[in-house]
């Protein structure tokens, strides 16, 4: 009876052991590996655009300083859409 149970225990300590090592083996492979890159097929020509750019920047323009003013305007129709000739409207 003890040499059974002494048997077990090792049996599965072992069965332990070589389960770390080949989970270790797969992840030592898994991380090993290493993907291959697609050679493009594309003409020579088609990669000279990459480093070509045109960069004028912002046009710079002269600033315009312009009045500006506010109007009172009071509806003087009771129509549901009125037009813009129906508000009268005097400046400040």
């Amino acid at each position: 009876m003890i040499k059974e149970i002494g048997l077990n225990n090792i049996v599965k300590q072992s069965i332990l052991e070589i389960t770390c090592i080949l989970i270790l083996i797969f992840f030592l492979i898994s991380c090993a590996s290493d993907d291959k890159q697609e050679v493009s097929r594309a003409h020579p020509a088609s990669y000279g655009m990459d480093n070509f750019s045109i960069d004028n920047g912002m046009p710079m323009r002269e600033v315009i300083r312009k009045q500006f003013y506010f109007k009172d305007c009071e509806l003087e129709s009771r129509r549901a859409f009125p037009n813009r000739i129906e508000y009268s409207c005097h400046e400040h």
